[in-house]
């Protein structure tokens, strides 16, 4: 598995963003962080790829 594919749990992403988890949480609840995957009732992740380019659209946006 590449880098870019791995899954990553909502610690691990706010971890890798500097925010907190439930900010992470909190995104995903109003449908505006990254493309998350929903393995079970309680296990969500999110490919490191799907991260990235979230943080590069939204970084994209706030300079327009």
């Amino acid at each position: 598995m590449k880098d870019q594919d791995c899954l990553l749990t909502t610690s691990q992403v706010a971890k890798l963003l500097g925010l907190a988890p439930y900010t992470i949480s909190k995104f995903r609840m109003k449908k505006t962080g990254p493309k998350y995957l929903q393995l079970g009732i309680n296990t969500i992740r999110y490919r490191k790829s799907d991260v990235m380019a979230w943080l590069d659209r939204i970084s994209k946006e706030k300079r327009e």
